[in-house]
Formats: C-alpha cells, structure tokens, sequence
C-alpha cells in the first residue's frame, strides 16, 4: 500500500507518492502522468521509497475528477443509472473527486533552497529548474 502526500509550495504543489512495492507506486506515477497531473517533467526519486510529481492545484482538481470519472465509467450499473441524464457521471466524479483528496495527507517534503531540494528527511540534489 502507498501512501500519498501533498506539499503546497507557492503556486505549485508536489504530489508525494511513498512506499515499499514498486509496481504500486509505479502505477500511482502512471495515474498522475495519464490523467494530466504532471505539470513538467518525469517523477522524480527522493529516497528508495519516496518519488513525487509537480502539479498546480487546477491540475490536481482536474486529475481527481478524471480519475474519479474513470473509476465511475468501470461500473456498469452506474452508466446505465446515469445515462441520458444532464451532465451524466460528471457531478458524481466531482463529488468522489473530494474524498479522493481526502486520500492525500498535507506534509512538507520539500525544503526549497539555492540549487537543491531537500525531503524532510534526507538531502538530495536538485533537478535541473
């Protein structure tokens, strides 16, 4: 199981991605990349069990509800209910989209500083801004 951290920082935000089974983690970085949340770049490794992407907060809303709306698409029974209703499945996704934000603690993980970027535990050299 992962667990799944936000850090805030300025106008941007770090979505944080730890734990110890690699597939799982690797499919959460692939779920951020292929519902829009990556703002630039490709992840990025703080520690053998910490990666993180960077995002800006429209992102982040817009990869919770695509991803709550692609999650919503896979039950049958809840297309059919909401099938020829106005706006379909998209204020259901909306709403699952809040509690998929739930999922994500608030921790700083990310310490700024003149040419590197720290985690909250370990240091580590910056990548190329």
């Amino acid at each position: 199981m992962v667990k799944l951290f936000i850090d805030r920082v300025g106008s941007n935000i770090a979505l944080g991605v730890e734990g110890y089974d690699e597939v799982e983690i690797q499919q959460r970085l692939n779920s951020f990349l292929n519902f829009g949340a990556v703002l630039r770049g490709q992840p990025i490794r703080l520690s053998e069990t910490l990666w993180y992407v960077w995002t800006t907060p429209e992102r982040f809303q817009r990869y919770l509800v695509n991803a709550a709306l692609f999650k919503l698409l896979g039950d049958t029974s809840l297309t059919a209910e909401y099938k020829g209703q106005k706006g379909g499945l998209m204020p259901l996704a909306r709403e699952v989209a809040k509690t998929l934000e739930a999922e994500y603690e608030s921790r700083p993980f990310i310490v700024r500083g003149a040419g590197y970027e720290y985690d909250a535990f370990a240091c580590h050299t910056a990548i190329d801004w």
